[in-house]
Formats: structure tokens, C-alpha cells, sequence
């Protein structure tokens, strides 16, 4: 359109900005973003401007984003909103706390959404005094039993500030649980070393008709592997397609190659290398092998990942130096062999 030097309107701009932000786009939507600007749509289309921020966030240009919201004559909740989740997303706690704040002075409410992010940013920075006022403040509104949004962003916060007895409290108090307030309150356990309690909640959730998903099957596996449960784990890995009917993903394949590889069991993680084809292999699960063979000093197998990285990775090069330096270091202290 813009080569044939036709206009796009107020709509089509928020179309293709969220579409280049869905694909992570920067340059083109940064390219538009010169032609919304040029047009004065900052100042005039709320509904174009909340596009470009959220365009610019999805790219990981928070500094622009917050440039191109500064330039914004009206906000609203929405935008705000955007830049509180930019904030949080990003790990940018602090900002998207000051910026919750920022938005109340203006006379602005926050609304579940808001709430949502703004406990995530706590969560994610500790802050369990400024998270324990956001929940005075839905706790005031009454969203808790309205929204299942805010119930799981409750739980997570608790758990991610190690508060878990607040954390089950909520959980418990949820008038729906589902796999996402689940895996919320496993992780927070999980964090913790409550490896036990961990497993024991797949039961308890698989027992309440609420199918896990892949997510969950990550923080098992990953339970496992802190744990050495090479059996249990593998029984798991086994169960994710033969009893749920989800495809393992790369990252449950990985974790298992880690729970092998901690454990020693270095043919039992190339067995499950060798149930994938090797281009979806990718570089961590390599790198994992790799790290392995390094504790181990198995030289042969060492190699063999080696080659099948070095390829794509210069990193292994650093790798292999260590599992031969390892190696040598061992014959290095073995005393020589009697000689008649």
C-alpha cells in the first residue's frame, strides 16, 4: 500500500504493528511505526498507539516503548497496562511498580489485567510488601472470585516471594482451579525443595480430572532431575504421550538428557538423544551431553557430541578441552604400572 503511495488507515496500522510484534519483527514495524508517527496517530488513535507500544515491547525495545508512551498525550488503562506488562515481562520490577503508581496519580483504576502484571513484577523482584498491598487493594474490589486471572497471578506472586502457605491459602480458596493455578503453586513448592509435595500435587490434580500439561511435565521432570529419580523420571518422560497424549517437547527431552547425565547413566541420556532426528536435537540438549561427559571425562562419548555441536558452536571447542584436560589430570595422579 505505502508503495503505491496509498494511506493505510487507523485500523490497518494496529493490524500490521501487531503483527510484527507478534513475529518479532523490530525493523518493519519499527518502519511503520515512522509512518504513524509522521500521520499524527500517536495523538489522535489510542487504539494505533497502544499497538506501537505493544509492537516495541513484544521486540524487547522497552526504552522505545516507553519513549513512544512519554509522547502520548491521553493514556488509559489500557496503555498504561501494556507498559506495566512490558515492564514485568522484562524484568524490569522496578519501572513497572513505579509506572502502577504513576498511573493511579492520574486518577487512573488499575483492572484485573493490571493487577495481573503488576503482581508478576513484584514476584519477580521479592516484593512482597508492595504485592501484599496489590492484594489489600483486589481484595477491596472483590476480583478475587470473579477473576481466575488475578486467583493464578496471587499464587504465583506468593509463591515466587517463598510465601507458601499465603500461596496455598489462595489456591484453596479458587472457585476453579485449572492446570495453570496448578503448575503456579507446584513451582512455588518446587523452589523451595518440596520435591515430595511436587509429586504428590500430579496426583492430587490428575485425581481432581484437570489434565497436566507440557508445562507441568517440565516442573516434574525437573523435579526429578534435582532429586536423581532416574526411574520415576523416566516413567514421567513416558507417560507425557502414552497416557496424556502430548507431544514431549524439546525441553522435557533435555531435562532428561540432565537427569541422565547427572546421574552417570550416559547411554541411558544418548537413548533418549536417539529418539529424536538430529536436526530438532538442539544446542542445549548438545551442550548438556557435552557437560556430562566432561564431569564424567569420557573422552569417546565427549567427542561424539562434539562433533555432532561443533558445527554450530564454537563453545564445544572449550568444552572438549576440559573433558581431555580432566582426563589427563586422572592418568596424571594414577600411579605407573608395575613393569617385570
Amino acid at each position: 500500500m505505502l508503495s503505491r503511495s496509498i494511506s493505510p488507515d487507523a485500523t490497518t496500522y494496529a493490524c500490521v504493528l501487531k503483527a510484527y510484534g507478534d513475529i518479532g519483527d523490530f525493523e518493519k514495524g519499527h518502519e511503520i511505526a515512522s509512518h504513524v508517527i509522521k500521520q499524527q496517530l500517536l495523538k489522535t488513535n489510542i487504539v494505533v498507539a497502544n499497538a506501537l507500544i505493544d509492537m516495541y515491547l513484544k521486540c524487547g525495545e522497552v526504552k522505545i516503548a516507553r519513549e513512544v508512551f512519554d509522547e502520548i498525550p491521553v493514556r488509559d488503562v489500557i496503555l498504561w497496562t501494556s507498559m506495566i506488562t512490558g515492564y514485568a515481562d522484562h524484568g524490569y520490577g522496578e519501572d513497572a511498580i513505579s509506572c502502577f503508581e504513576h498511573m493511579k496519580v492520574e486518577g487512573l483504576y488499575p483492572d484485573a489485567i493490571t493487577f495481573a502484571a503488576i503482581l508478576k513484577a513484584c514476584g519477580s523482584m521479592g516484593a512482597a510488601y508492595t504485592g501484599e498491598d496489590v492484594h489489600s487493594e483486589i481484595v477491596k474490589q472483590e476480583l478475587l472470585e470473579h477473576d481466575a486471572v488475578i486467583g493464578i497471578a496471587l499464587v504465583n506472586f506468593y509463591a515466587n516471594c517463598g510465601m507458601l502457605a499465603e500461596a496455598q491459602w489462595i489456591f484453596d480458596e479458587l472457585p476453579e482451579r485449572n492446570v495453570i493455578s496448578w503448575s503456579a503453586l507446584m513451582v512455588g513448592y518446587a523452589q523451595l525443595g518440596k520435591e515430595d509435595v511436587v509429586l504428590h500435587m500430579l496426583d492430587m490434580m490428575v485425581a481432581e480430572s484437570i489434565e497436566p500439561d507440557a508445562v507441568t511435565f517440565t516442573i516434574i521432570l525437573n523435579t526429578c532431575s534435582h532429586r536423581g529419580l532416574l526411574d520415576l523420571g523416566q516413567m514421567y518422560f513416558e507417560s507425557i504421550h502414552e497416557v496424556f497424549g502430548i507431544l514431549p517437547t524439546i525441553e522435557h527431552y533435555t531435562i532428561m538428557v540432565d537427569l541422565f547425565g547427572r546421574a552417570g547413566h550416559l547411554d541411558r541420556a544418548v537413548a533418549i538423544i536417539e529418539r529424536l532426528p538430529v536436526s530438532v536435537v538442539n544446542l542445549t540438549m548438545w551442550h548438556t551431553l557435552l557437560g556430562a561427559c566432561n564431569k564424567l571425562a569420557n573422552t569417546n562419548l565427549g567427542m561424539w557430541a562434539f562433533e555432532q555441536l561443533h558445527e554450530v558452536d564454537a563453545a564445544a571447542y572449550v568444552c572438549l578441552s576440559n573433558i581431555f584436560s580432566v582426563t589427563n589430570q586422572i592418568n596424571a595422579e594414577q600411579p605407573p604400572k608395575q613393569t617385570v
